[in-house]
């Protein structure tokens, strides 16, 4: 997690790689990936980070994390593409 907040090129540069993994799995985990515009794929990515920061720092459990993703996906994509 402190590398995601670093100014250090080298860990700005691993953030980068782990966006693109990041959504790489979001839009496997999609029925039809192409539907999915870019902007959903950027909010469900800062989704995952910040429930995923908040996981590491003991806010919530980590069975919330599953929740909060899945809450975004059904408020952003109704129809469940």
């Amino acid at each position: 997690m402190s590398t995601l907040s670093s100014d250090d090129v080298s860990a700005l540069e691993a953030t980068r790689e782990i966006y693109v993994t990041v959504t790489e799995i979001i839009r496997s985990a999609m029925d039809d990936p192409e539907a999915i515009t870019d902007a959903v794929i950027r909010v469900l990515a800062m989704v995952w980070f910040a429930a995923l920061f908040a996981r590491v720092r003991g806010w919530e459990e980590p069975r919330q994390m599953g929740a909060d993703l899945e809450n975004a996906v059904r408020l952003l994509l109704p129809d469940g593409t």
